[in-house]
């Protein structure tokens, strides 16, 4: 993805590229711990029993029950086949009903 193509503001766009490798590092670093926490938030949307869909790498559309919450996935099983475990990241999942 270029700079360019992203909606940044100009002043932070200006700021990035008058930066040394020092200051990219720690720009880089701060943009990593605030994915993760916005991907902590998200998964914590997600609790055990809550009804969810997601859309498989064939097209496929499945509903399922969430069994756990991983520290990088959710795992769930088909509504209609508890012997098939799925485990999905959270950005993929549908919030059906609780």
């Amino acid at each position: 993805m270029n700079i360019d193509e992203v909606s940044i503001p100009y002043e932070i766009r200006k700021q990035i590229m008058e930066m040394n490798e020092e200051q990219l590092n720690c720009v880089v670093a701060a943009i990593q711990d605030r994915r993760y926490l916005l991907s902590q938030e998200l998964k914590m949307q997600f609790s055990k029993g809550d009804k969810v869909s997601f859309e498989t790498k064939g097209g496929e559309f499945v509903k399922a029950i969430v069994i756990k919450r991983n520290p990088k996935s959710i795992q769930c099983h088909e509504a209609d086949n508890k012997f098939a475990i799925w485990n999905v990241s959270p950005s993929l999942l549908i919030l059906e009903g609780k």
